[in-house]
């Protein structure tokens, strides 16, 4: 069903870029629109794109797959113009951000039966279609996220699409994938912002603090250099679940706190072992 589909990207990024990179190279005839020329241009030139649309109506209407790639606080506008823009021929519509309830009862209530959630759980620092490839997703797994009025045609289609990115395809529903995300992802990327800003403070009290900080402030902040606009979405749209899992984690900082020096010893090995079962069980790609 995938192949022969003519595909358009809406938001050509880091992931936008990365699917157009991988379904290109399947020889498959895929177009983009992005609010910036120059972005189409740089697709255009690495063979990414076939064409750049001058709108997201346009692109709608020359596609049969839509994948929208843009932030996740503009994929409800995003599909509002792109559903001006559509027509019968549409096969399926797909957005790729990593929270579905919210966003996704917004673009179920334009698009119906054709629409379902598809979040492959890869990404990296300076996240712009300069760093896109098409081995992004190789491995990773990918949430498909049906909703109710979604076709038995779209979830199999979207299946396919997950596998021809290299992923491994995972169905779920909106609430279990936005609560995993947010202890698997979210609360990451508010750890490391935090972290990132803590070493700051500290660093206005030690100045030599920058030649010491070496791969575990490194590793541990990593996630902060997420654009800025992520982790404001993450938060209007799964402040909830987010909420929740920052409770437990401060519980368990505050825990921590006051633990008696000999009994951190034991603490410390159970965090070890808590994410060697975790990482156990990872696709292979994230696994360490």
């Amino acid at each position: 069903m995938l192949a022969g589909c003519q595909v358009g990207i809406c938001g050509v990024g880091l992931l936008g870029g990365s699917v157009a990179a991988r379904l290109s190279s399947r020889g498959m005839t895929v177009r983009g629109w992005d609010p910036d020329p120059e972005v189409l241009d740089f697709a255009r030139e690495r063979g990414y794109l076939a064409e750049g649309t001058d709108s997201p109506e346009a692109l709608a209407q020359a596609s049969d797959l839509l994948v929208l790639a843009a932030p996740l606080g503009q994929l409800g506008e995003a599909g509002r113009l792109l559903a001006a823009g559509s027509g019968e021929a549409l096969k399926g519509v797909f957005d790729v951000g990593s929270s579905k309830v919210a966003v996704g009862r917004e673009l179920a209530a334009l698009w119906g039966d054709r629409y379902a959630g598809l979040h492959p759980l890869a990404g990296r620092e300076g996240g712009t279609v300069r760093r896109a490839s098409a081995d992004l997703f190789e491995g990773c797994l990918c949430a498909l996220v049906p909703f109710p009025d979604t076709a038995r045609e779209v979830r199999d289609l979207g299946r396919e699409l997950g596998e021809a990115l290299g992923a491994r395809v995972q169905e779920m529903g909106p609430a279990e994938h936005d609560a995993l995300a947010a202890w698997g992802s979210h609360l990451p990327l508010l750890a490391a912002s935090a972290l990132a800003l803590a070493a700051e403070e500290g660093r206005r009290e030690h100045p030599d603090l920058p030649p010491l900080a070496a791969g575990g402030y490194r590793d541990g902040t990593r996630m902060a250099e997420s654009p800025p606009w992520l982790l404001a979405d993450l938060w209007e749209t799964n402040g909830v679940e987010l909420r929740r899992a920052l409770d437990r984690y401060i519980v368990v900082l505050e825990a921590f706190r006051d633990l008696a020096p000999q009994d951190v010893w034991a603490w410390a090995e159970r965090a070890r072992e808590a994410r060697r079962r975790i990482m156990g069980e990872i696709p292979g790609r994230w696994r360490a």
